[in-house]
């Protein structure tokens, strides 16, 4: 069951990854029917999938990365300081306010609720590239976490099987 975890935890990491980076080329991902918006509930979800399952293995918090691989811990650590630093540009960024379709279908900055100003639609796709671009950045470090504990999980669990079966075959003997 952990390698499916960390098989859906790899897809998703790869998959907020292309979107992430699509919004340095100008890309919106968030428009034209595009949904990005699951992969921000299943990141979640990940992580407190396997939170819940470690608990439940009374695996305690210390040694829930013990047995995932240098490499992917080395790039979790990387992404959450990346995450940080881009959540940190992604706010200095938005102070204004957010982009919003208007009724009218004209394009808008509002601030909590408060019209702040009329913007272009290739401004609001810019805006709104942003915003997925500072929510991505969480996601990048949400799958890469749920990677490195469902590998290290599975890990576990594939040499506490291999060394039952060979107490077992030690038994038969």
């Amino acid at each position: 069951m952990f390698w499916l975890i960390a098989a859906l935890a790899a897809l998703g990491l790869v998959t907020s990854l292309g979107v992430h980076g699509s919004t340095f080329f100008g890309v919106d991902p968030s428009w034209g029917g595009l949904s990005v918006w699951w992969l921000h509930g299943s990141a979640l979800g990940l992580c407190a999938l396997l939170w819940a399952l470690a608990k439940a293995r009374g695996l305690a918090a210390e040694r829930v990365f013990e047995r995932a691989p240098r490499w992917m811990l080395t790039t979790t650590a990387c992404l959450f300081i990346y995450a940080l630093v881009n959540f940190g540009l992604f706010f200095a960024n938005s102070w204004e306010g957010m982009p919003v379709v208007e009724p009218d279908g004209t394009f808008a900055v509002r601030n909590h609720g408060d019209f702040v100003r009329s913007i272009s639609e290739d401004e609001f796709h810019h805006l709104r590239a942003l915003e997925v671009r500072g929510l991505s950045g969480h996601w990048m470090l949400f799958y890469s976490w749920s990677l490195s504990a469902a590998t290290s999980a599975a890990r576990d669990v594939g040499s506490a099987t291999s060394a039952s079966e060979h107490d077992h075959e030690l038994e038969l003997a």
